[in-house]
């Protein structure tokens, strides 16, 4: 009897701080639609580059990087070469560009950058001007071979010559983790439909997702387990 008690009172208390979490972000999101701040200016207090440092073991990635496109309306008043600023080869038709980069030992979502209207800027066009600046000396990142022209000084991609073949499948796993991410975002219908709001709202939009997404993965549900991760050999050389 005092075990179930026990348990209950441990679900309440989980609960109580779960809606006061989700009570929080919702806040945050009603205040950014207010706000003419920008959105960056309070994300602080989940997503950091900071927390790219927890558990770290040395290695010299420490994040994984990748951009995601989020459909929209066609701008109006609609011209060719003003359209094609914003089309997105993913599904073909007008769109926004994020970056998004992962703790790869913890999972927490440590950076966003964005939006780019996703017809004028690629991937490593959006890295090498922003989160590459933010890095440490010699670090580098986890990032498809849309990054390449990075590899091997800032980047580790999965087509590089520079790198071994015997960790690719812990590399694999790190990478689809980001595409796990993207389905997390995605679960909210504003950001896996066109969206059809105010333009100037959508990084206020995808900023408190994902929030709220980094919210539920340090309350109980995290991303898959990859802290087995290392990017150099036993005797210490660098692969």
């Amino acid at each position: 009897m005092e075990k179930n008690v026990l348990i209950q009172n441990s679900f309440f208390i989980t609960y109580l701080h779960l809606s006061f979490q989700s009570f929080a972000s919702l806040f945050f999101i009603l205040f950014f639609s207010f706000s003419s701040r920008p959105p960056s200016s309070f994300l602080l207090f989940k997503i950091s580059l900071e927390k790219r440092y927890k558990n770290d073991k040395g290695n010299d990635c420490l994040l994984s990087v990748d951009c995601v496109d989020h459909e929209i309306l066609e701008p109006w008043p609609y011209s060719r070469e003003w359209s094609r600023r914003w089309y997105s080869h993913k599904f073909k038709g007008p769109g926004l560009r994020y970056e998004v980069a992962l703790s790869i030992l913890t999972g927490s979502i440590c950076w966003i950058n964005g939006p780019f209207p996703c017809g004028v800027k690629n991937d490593w066009q959006i890295f090498k001007n922003g989160l590459l600046l933010q890095l440490d000396e010699g670090e580098r990142v986890e990032a498809d071979d849309g990054y390449a022209p990075g590899d091997p000084e800032f980047i580790k991609t999965p087509s590089g010559i520079h790198h071994g073949d015997e960790k690719n499948v812990i590399r694999r796993r790190v990478m689809a983790r980001q595409e796990t991410i993207n389905k997390r975002n995605k679960q909210w219908g504003i950001l896996s439909q066109v969206y059809r709001h105010d333009l100037q709202k959508h990084q206020t939009v995808f900023s408190a997702i994902c929030v709220l997404t980094q919210i539920a993965i340090e309350n109980g549900n995290p991303l898959f387990d990859t802290s087995e991760y290392t990017d150099y050999e036993d005797e210490g050389e660098w692969i």
